[in-house]
């Protein structure tokens, strides 16, 4: 996290700028385990939706845990999808899915 603070540039995946490009925004979000399953992860993403598509954003993307099939879940209601390209070179077999193990998901606005 210190890595990233002082260089935000590295959360930009300058190895895939066209990621950036189609989809400018990103989200992160954290929500306790007890207020989990409650809707408030789902009207969270839908207000940030709003300001963004009032601010002009053509997209949205967010990098998760590979294999944290609940977040995939939750993610593809609010109508996330992995990104189509291969970035690992191959090695998983799939789009979207980072060296690091990192999936990402991306909307259109």
């Amino acid at each position: 996290m210190l890595q990233a603070l002082h260089s935000p540039a590295a959360m930009l995946h300058s190895d895939f700028p066209e990621l950036v490009e189609e989809y400018p925004a990103h989200l992160h979000i954290d929500i306790l385990p007890a207020f989990q399953s409650r809707g408030w992860g789902g009207k969270m993403i839908e207000r940030l939706e709003e300001e963004l598509r009032g601010r002009g954003v053509r997209g949205v993307h967010l990098v998760m845990g590979a294999g944290n099939e609940g977040a995939e879940r939750f993610y593809r209601r609010c109508e996330f999808e992995r990104w189509g390209v291969v970035m690992d070179g191959g090695v998983s077999g799939g789009g979207g899915v980072r060296v690091d193990g990192g999936v990402v998901l991306c909307k259109k606005l």
